[in-house]
């Protein structure tokens, strides 16, 4: 064998054997080149002192013996390594001839499949002075020590105790890098990281990913995905209107023969496929985002997080929720009817709300509609109903946000239900005008306010219920209390956002006023909460939706969002009222369901094939 196979196999073994076998070899080359030497040394002894020959002869026999004996046992130690690895496989590059020998490219394929390559591995075919660069015995086991010494440390840093890939001891998407020591090393970089800066710069840009920069100073919105048909991307275009069982079973879809929203076969709802998002500000002022980048993605990928609507209370993340079509009403338990005209005969212990066409949204005018109230509506109807909260309002900003590239929806979209008379009661319009619009966007042909016994059809924009796809009034016609929120603070410390319980680091303002922008928590990336209302805004720019301040020595306050029908350019998906108190009750006043399936049941299940199947090839895997 030749002495890159020794290298080689003394490289490749094990490291609790190589240290024994490259010591041996060390010492059986050492022994070759003293007794090799002591024989040539015996040989010129020949010539010049012939009264010594015989016992020189003898002398040079007996070295050239020994070193064929040490010899003999490099090859049987280099044969033991090599049996070692049957399982190694070389794939070799054509030999080069270079001075005095042959060089090529060698490449090792581990067990455990990864792969080294050996570059420009030496074979000479004859022993001369170093000095003009060809190899020497010495430098032979000089070479050889050092190669075995580097993938020594190579293998002990890299390989775990009883086989298995190479690793680097690091959390998962960590990058890796070579070291000045030329070995495999984790750095202070993660995936996550370069995934940040790209889109603190805008240049992000991920397979079925769909965003919007929004740069509130310079009033300018610029898609991250131009040329994408969101009506294939399934948190878009998958959204769909359906019928759904108290239970939570999908009983029929928009479409269906079966399929009706007079509450006679379930809840009229929307189906909202998950998504994980991003949300970087790319740059802020006092607070206040200036411009920002929001990012919505099919799969999970590196900086990027599932949206929190769909986490159940034991954090499993969930295919989809339902959100409510249409706004709350009341249905009586005792009367076992739908209340359509919004009559204050609550029992709130007892009745539901509910999601179905042609009603009157549900209101506090004299009965006790409180949050508290309100929450408890939604829950009779059963496990896993409740009113929409912070993370429904979030999921739908984002969505409309990156569609129709601007925080004004009400230019983007329509006005919406936002120029009528209120009336001292409940003015409100009745739901179901947008029933035909389906899951699509857009404005209702004609809209039916009723004031007392008067009954109005409205067919001129702002006085038309909008729906952005499949939910009707995402904003105006009448206040929606917010589940699980309020706004708490006092003059001293400010007023912030409470999410069940747990404050949203942003400070809201005080003022009554058009919004400037939001601020942004670390801790609650997602919440678009307004951080500052007045100079610089107006019914158009930055955001062109209004706040109702919150103020006081101290504050315990409802949050309600989206406006009211005589709302005017104040309404929008990101209006605010937070100027009453938490167990307030009002006319202007009223609430929305959701549900979110039990993870793993069987309901759930069949409603993600129903699903799949009601989309069919219409969405992209």
């Amino acid at each position: 064998m030749d002495i890159l196979d020794v290298i080689l196999a003394q490289a490749m073994t094990p490291q609790g054997q190589i240290d024994t076998y490259a010591a041996r070899a060390a010492k059986a080359v050492q022994d070759a080149n003293t007794a090799v030497a002591a024989a040539e040394n015996a040989v010129d002894n020949i010539d010049s002192i012939t009264e010594q020959t015989n016992t020189n002869n003898t002398l040079a026999a007996a070295t050239l013996e020994q070193a064929q004996a040490i010899i003999e046992e490099l090859d049987g130690v280099a044969d033991e390594v090599t049996g070692l690895f049957n399982d190694f496989t070389f794939q070799a590059d054509p030999l080069e001839t270079i001075s005095m020998g042959k060089q090529q490219n060698v490449t090792i394929t581990y067990p455990d499949a990864h792969t080294t390559t050996i570059t420009t591995a030496k074979y000479y075919n004859a022993l001369v002075d170093a000095s003009d660069g060809a190899i020497t015995p010495n430098a032979v086991n000089n070479a050889l020590m050092e190669l075995v010494q580097n993938l020594m440390e190579y293998i002990d840093t890299h390989t775990p105790s009883g086989g298995g890939s190479s690793t680097v001891d690091a959390p998962a998407g960590t990058l890796i890098t070579v070291n000045s020591e030329k070995n495999l090393t984790a750095s202070n970089i993660t995936e996550d990281d370069i995934a940040y800066l790209q889109m603190l710069l805008g240049v992000y840009r991920g397979t079925d990913t769909y965003g919007v920069i929004v740069d509130y100073a310079n009033h300018t919105c610029v898609s991250v995905n131009p040329d994408a048909n969101l009506n294939r991307v399934k948190f878009f275009g998958g959204r769909r209107r359906c019928v759904v069982d108290n239970n939570g079973s999908i009983v029929a879809w928009y479409g269906d023969s079966g399929y009706v929203e007079d509450g006679s076969r379930g809840q009229v709802m929307v189906y909202q496929p998950k998504f994980y998002y991003t949300r970087v500000p790319m740059s802020m002022s006092n607070g206040v985002i200036q411009k920002e980048n929001i990012i919505l993605s099919v799969a999970k990928r590196s900086g990027f997080e599932i949206h929190p609507l769909f986490l159940d209370e034991n954090g499993n993340e969930l295919e989809y929720v339902l959100l409510s079509a249409y706004e709350g009403s009341l249905y009586d338990t005792s009367a076992a009817a739908y209340i359509k005209d919004d009559s204050q005969v609550a029992d709130f212990n007892a009745d539901y709300l509910s999601s179905i066409a042609a009603a009157k949204p549900i209101s506090g005018s004299s009965q006790d509609l409180t949050l508290a109230n309100a929450e408890k509506l939604a829950a009779n109807r059963g496990t896993g109903w409740s009113l929409t909260d912070l993370t429904s309002e979030s999921a739908q900003q984002m969505l409309m946000l990156v569609e129709y590239l601007s925080p004004n929806l009400q230019n983007a979209l329509n006005s919406g239900i936002s120029t009528l008379d209120f009336g001292s009661g409940n003015g409100s319009c009745l739901t179901g005008s947008t029933s035909d619009l389906g899951n699509t966007s857009g404005r209702a042909a004609r809209t039916t306010q009723t004031i007392g016994s008067t009954s109005t059809d409205h067919t001129t924009d702002g006085a038309c219920a909008v729906s952005y796809r499949g939910v009707e009034n995402p904003y105006g016609n009448i206040w929606r209390m917010v589940g699980g929120s309020s706004i708490q603070g006092t003059s001293q410390t400010g007023n912030k956002v409470y999410f069940h319980d747990t404050p949203i680091n942003i400070i809201m303002p005080t003022s009554s006023n058009w919004i400037v922008g939001f601020g942004y928590d670390d801790a609650n990336p997602w919440a678009f909460v307004p951080a500052a209302a007045g100079t610089g805004a107006n019914s158009v720019y930055p955001v062109g939706d209004y706040i109702y301040g919150a103020s006081g020595a101290s504050v315990n306050n409802l949050l309600c969002m989206g406006g009211i029908a005589n709302g005017a350019d104040m309404n929008g998906p990101f209006a605010v009222a937070g100027d009453r108190p938490i167990a307030d009750h009002r006319a202007r006043a009223s609430a929305r369901i959701m549900y979110k399936p039990t993870y793993s049941s069987s309901i759930y299940q069949a409603s993600i094939a129903s699903w799949k199947t009601q989309v069919g090839s219409d969405i992209d895997d």
